[in-house]
């Protein structure tokens, strides 16, 4: 081959060469960016928006649709969803795949600002960029401070001494807290019903007051100047002075018929450390920073500016991705430290020659140099992905040196001289090396078509396989011949019979093949009938999908949820109760509380000594027997020991109907008719639900409607807009609040009633609406006041909306899919109304779990392909593939015998393993056609070939193997990716590997010719 005989030619030069690579390769290390996750940019983003006190049909009319037709106007779009929720409201935007996601959202956030002012006040607005779930990872770095002051204070604090020195940092781009409490201003009117002053006096005064009006533009002279009138107003003492008009003419102070204060404003989140106030510091990075070199920077600063606190604020480290790097750069030297020595011991059983096992792990080291390389080249960074990859190729890498060294081994056994014993070997071995190594590489080619979410995150995965293999080819074929040539040039003594250091059991091994040569056909039944049985065992005995498994937590997790509408100090006082518990039990490390408005969080972390003692379990069992105390809240207790969950009702449902339409109400009638036509077709219906929703389970929802008489408004003179504006005061105060300017600092002004906190339905029906001319009625006498369950999610997609039909039926599964069916078919829908798929609503790695059969098959294509070319023959190929499906047999015994599932994650190691498992068996069958080219007999070559082959296969087989092996055990992983993965491939792998051995040659035997065993 040119390249080993040039290396040999000019060692010299290939020796820079090396030393030139190892040298490019620590400066590329040394500045390839680091972290946990890979920097992908996935074309999708979200739109989260959040407004309080608004019921899902709300949400969806006055924010979802309007976020909805602006994403449709993006350029590059593709597909729009939505759901609608209490509250909230999501808008999911999906571009195409090469579309220019930082300008997108720049473009996005500018359109967002222009339709803000139409929204609803007080809306949040959030843009997150995607991340699928299995891969969403912690924050780049995160701190707490915390202490027994206000959470203002601790936000002045922050920006003072953290804030301006953190982003001065090269790499930092936003920090952000959360947490934080503003200060609002009250205006609590005392009972409206002797009240000198109405409420929409006082509204009004107290909206004019600060104003700044331009009145007019005047010339002076030779300048134009303008006319502002400006109210200014210095302190919260000048506008309890502000006056207001009554009833009878007569005028009042603000602070006599009103009480004016300064109240905390509601936040989204409450956190707490040690039930102390705390805010949240969140730092986040550029995309090319380096992980590890920036959080260090950070943490010196924060362990700088830390001692220039207040005495009683201290800060604590939430979130550290660097952690996280660390832990997977720790599992990497394990697990390749264990790989390497396994493969040291296997290379020095064989070869009996430690000279020999070190120059071929020393070619580990330069394909992993020339890795590195390319992947700075290309900017691939380094995450748990590409870390991964490298871990799970050295005995791939490790694989083609193997090979080559043990040609050019078993030729200087015969006698020749070092240089030709090189050149000759390299020569022989060269094409089935390439060939095994594009094999194993092309499998990846269909990635290219996955639709999956998950694509963008495994591109570093296979990245970095790709460059190990190609890595390892161009050192197989230089560094192997050279340093064999030059450093390894000892006379080997073998004797004929003696040749690989077993003969024994070699002789008793060809003897074995020999006779499975002689019974052929008995041994092919035998092999069916073994992949039969091992189809069977994998179809009823091995699991398959996901497989819930209770996490080994050393700390007690509370998670409360309250119903929907709740308001976050309402939930803050249960999970303050939650706290005064805990607190009686002294013995924990920390308690950490998050807050949020329907929902509540507590972590108690445990000093290590505690974990194995009887405290954390006496404490969990104590919040079990409190959170039973309140009613109307789920709550959930986990860790040391089974979870406990409990509260909150819900409907889980045995049966789902989708209904898809474009208009709204009208799909909501026709689900309507559809489930009275259920209900009249079948007795075995229960209950039958037209407003559930996509989860497991879901609480009802209802709203009380008002519909008023509009008749009954007109003969008692009272205008409709006062009304609502009355019913608004009445129940939230958020409806009143606007911004004022006092003291140049802009505040919000909330103005309420001082009953309205407290304010009852009954109550409500009894409220007085006053007319124009002071004549007042109650509201029950002008309007209906109705409750009525409502949906509780609104989905759409591309602007169909979706509607969820949940019923029991009292039969089994079949007779109920069956029913189903029927009714289905036998019902007239709308034109441009259709029923859905309620499969399309699980999880998305079931979708992705389709498309690998169809990977499976085409990565077998691409291999029959490259084998065709290799042999230029159609059947060789197709002997050499007959290996694939035996492999499987190794596969089913080893998930049967682990007791693991077999989920999407183990399917891709199946296609890694189509082109593995094949490198073996070419290398044999390239043999087997090469010694009869030499002249031998069929049944010679082929026991010749397994003779001259068992040593290399066995090799490789075993440090492939074993290099896998460590990645069986319990990492740092967040997923079971990487292990069942390596599960697959091992299970695979064990199997062909006897199979190359036992099988492959009867299989050669068969279809080569009909030539007798002599």
């Amino acid at each position: 081959m040119f390249l080993a005989k040039l290396a040999l030619e000019r060692p010299i030069t290939f020796l820079m060469i090396y030393l030139t690579i190892v040298v490019i390769s620590v400066y590329a290390l040394l500045n390839i960016p680091l972290s946990l996750m890979p920097e992908t940019d996935y074309p999708k983003l979200d739109i989260v928006c959040s407004r309080h006190d608004l019921s899902p049909e709300e949400m969806e009319l006055n924010i979802t649709s309007r976020i909805e037709e602006l994403g449709n106007t993006i350029p590059g779009i593709i597909k729009v969803s939505s759901g609608s929720h209490t509250n909230y409201c999501y808008v999911s935007l999906e571009f195409n795949r090469d579309a220019d996601m930082d300008y997108i959202r720049f473009e996005v956030n500018e359109r967002l600002q222009l339709i803000k002012d139409d929204l609803p006040e007080n809306t949040y607005i959030r843009l997150n960029a995607y991340q699928p779930d299995e891969f969403k990872e912690t924050n780049f770095l995160s701190y707490g401070i915390f202490g027994a002051y206000e959470t203002k204070e601790l936000e002045e604090e922050a920006r003072k001494h953290f804030i301006p020195k953190i982003t001065a940092l090269e790499g930092v781009s936003d920090i952000y807290l959360e947490g934080t409490r503003e200060q609002n201003l009250s205006v609590v009117i005392k009972n409206s019903d002797i009240n000198p002053v109405s409420a929409n006096e006082i509204y009004r005064a107290v909206m004019q007051c600060g104003e700044r009006v331009s009145v007019n533009n005047f010339r002076d002279k030779e300048q134009v100047a303008v006319i502002m009138i400006k109210d200014v107003y210095d302190s919260v003492e000048d506008l309890k002075n502000l006056k207001v008009r009554g009833k009878d003419g007569k005028y009042f102070l603000l602070s006599e018929v009103a009480e004016v204060k300064t109240v905390p404003a509601p936040v989204s989140r409450i956190f707490r450390y040690n039930g102390e106030p705390m805010i949240r510091m969140t730092i986040k990075k550029d995309e090319l920073a380096n992980v590890l070199k920036l959080s260090k920077k950070i943490k010196k600063i924060i362990a700088r500016q830390k001692n220039l606190l207040p005495r009683k604020i201290k800060v604590i480290k939430i979130d550290d991705e660097s952690e996280g790097i660390n832990k997977e750069l720790k599992t990497l030297y394990q697990r390749s430290f264990f790989s390497v020595f396994i493969i040291f011991i296997v290379l020095f059983i064989f070869l009996r020659h430690s000279g020999s096992a070190i120059l071929i792990l020393s070619s580990i080291f330069f394909s992993a140099s020339l890795t590195f390389i390319f992947m700075y080249y290309f900017k691939t960074g380094l995450n748990m992905f590409s870390l991964a990859g490298l871990a799970l190729g050295f005995g791939m890498t490790v694989d083609n040196s193997i090979v080559v060294y043990e040609n050019i081994f078993r030729n200087r056994g015969r006698g020749l001289s070092a240089k030709e014993a090189s050149l000759t070997g390299i020569n022989e071995i060269a094409l089935p090396v390439f060939a095994s190594t594009l094999t194993t590489i092309i499998v990846f080619l269909p990635f290219i078509f996955y639709a999956g979410d998950l694509k963008l995150y495994f591109v570093p995965f296979i990245y970095s396989i790709v460059l190990s293999l190609l890595s390892s080819l161009f050192v197989a074929f230089t560094f192997i011949p050279l340093v064999s040539y030059k450093f390894l040039n000892f006379k080997i003594k073998i004797r004929k019979e003696d040749e690989f250091h077993f003969n024994p059991n070699l002789n008793f091994f060809q003897k074995i093949v020999k006779l499975q040569i002689r019974f052929r056909w008995a041994w092919v039944v035998a092999v069916m009938l073994f992949l039969g049985y091992s189809i069977w065992i994998f179809i009823e005995k091995v699991d398959r999908g996901f497989t819930f498994k209770y996490p080994d937590d050393h700390f007690i997790a509370v998670n409360l949820t309250l119903p929907a509408g709740s308001e976050i100090d309402q939930t803050d006082k249960i999970a303050r109760r939650f706290e005064d518990k805990i607190k009686q039990n002294p013995d924990y490390k920390s308690m950490k509380t998050s807050v949020g408005e329907t929902w509540a969080s507590i972590r108690v972390d445990w000093d290590e000594e505690l974990f194995d003692s009887y405290k954390p379990i006496i404490l969990r069992e104590k919040l079990k027997a409190f959170a039973v105390n309140f009613g109307g809240v789920s709550a959930s207790i986990s860790g040391f020991g089974p979870s406990f969950g409990g509260g909150l009702g819900g409907v889980s449902a045995s049966h789902k109907i989708i209904l898809k339409g474009y208009e709204f109400e009208q799909l909501k009638q026709s689900a309507n008719d559809f489930a009275a036509y259920l209900k009249r077709s079948s007795r075995r219906i229960r209950n039958l639900n037209t407003n559930a929703s996509l989860r497991w389970y879901s609480q009802k929802l209802y709203n009380y409607v008002v519909r008023f008489d509009r008749e009954k408004l007109k003969q008692a003179r009272i205008d409709i807009y006062g009304v609502i504006s009355s019913i608004k005061r009445k129940m939230n105060p958020d409806f009143t609040a606007f911004d004022k300017k006092i003291s140049d600092e802009e505040i919000k002004i909330k103005i309420s009633e001082s009953d309205f906190d407290d304010y009852s339905i009954g109550e409500l029906r009894n409220l007085i609406i006053y007319s124009n001319e002071g004549n007042g009625v109650k509201l029950s006498e002008v309007a209906s006041i109705t409750k009525e369950e409502v949906i509780s999610g609104i989905f759409r997609e591309e602007d169909l909306y979706t509607r969820i039909i949940s019923f029991d039926f009292r039969g089994s599964v079949k007779k109920a899919r069956k029913f189903i069916d029927k009714m289905k078919k036998s019902y007239p829908l709308p034109v441009g109304y259709y029923f859905g798929n309620e499969s399309e609503y699980w999880r998305n790695t079931e979708n992705d779990e389709k498309q690998l059969p169809v990977f499976l098959g085409f990565a077998v294509i691409l291999v029959y392909m490259v084998l065709a070319s290799l042999f230029e023959s159609f059947k060789y190929p197709f002997i050499i593939l007959l290996i694939l499906p035996l492999s499987f047999i190794g596969v089913s015994f080893i998930y049967f015998f682990t007791g693991e599932s077999f989920t999407g994650y183990a399917s891709f190691g199946l296609i890694l393993l189509s082109g593995i498992v094949v490198n073996n068996s070419i290398i044999m069958v390239f043999r087997m056609n090469r010694l009869r080219e030499e002249g031998l007999k069929l049944d010679e070559a082929v026991l010749q070939a397994t003779r001259d082959r068992f040593r290399p296969v066995a090799i490789t087989s075993l440090t492939t193997i074993l290099g896998l092996l460590p990645m069986l055990f319990k990492g740092s992983d967040k997923i079971d990716f990487w292990r069942l993965l390596a599960l697959s491939t091992i299970g695979g792998m064990l199997a062909s590997s006897f199979f190359v051995m036992t099988f492959l040659p009867i299989l050669y035997r068969i279809l080569s010719g009909k030539e007798q065993l002599n």
